[in-house]
């Protein structure tokens, strides 16, 4: 798992941020709706391209903070030029812990995998929580409806 966490991780930031947006909150990330449209995004914050497939655009975004936690990086990943995922990188142990009690406190407990691993399952998204020995935490968050195949596949409960 925590291989496939840190190849999502990408790195990079950028210039600028943007306050005036919302709060975390299960039904998306920061004010933006899972599924909002890229060029929305865009017109809001500005996105770094950092990565492309055939299915996903994956671009650095300038946020720093997150309800009191700092963040070394932050990534969105967009499916069909829609918002699907977030990636989240803190540094320290200290962060890392604000970081999941964040999580706790917006989607529950969570189901813990390991001592220092954790993830959060709803009909619509998947978050998971990583902290390596060095105390640094990555959290990939993304919605179900909006991954590539989503369509044609039944998501496990």
């Amino acid at each position: 798992m925590r291989c496939l966490v840190l190849s999502l991780a990408w790195g990079c930031s950028l210039l600028g941020g943007f306050p005036q947006l919302a709060a975390q909150t299960t039904g998306g990330f920061l004010g933006f709706d899972w599924g909002t449209p890229l060029e929305r995004v865009e017109a809001i914050v500005q996105l770094l391209p950092i990565g492309r497939d055939s299915l996903m655009e994956r671009y650095a975004v300038n946020i720093h903070e997150l309800e009191g936690v700092n963040l070394q990086e932050c990534h969105f990943e967009f499916t069909t030029r829609r918002l699907s995922g977030v990636a989240l990188i803190t540094r320290g142990h200290r962060e890392s812990q604000k970081l999941l009690a964040h999580l706790q406190k917006t989607y529950g407990p969570g189901r813990m995998e390991d001592p220092r691993g954790y993830h959060w399952f709803t009909k619509d998204i998947h978050v998971s929580f990583d902290e390596d020995s060095a105390g640094d935490a990555y959290v990939y968050c993304y919605s179900l409806p909006h991954q590539p195949g989503a369509a044609t596949k039944t998501m496990p409960h």
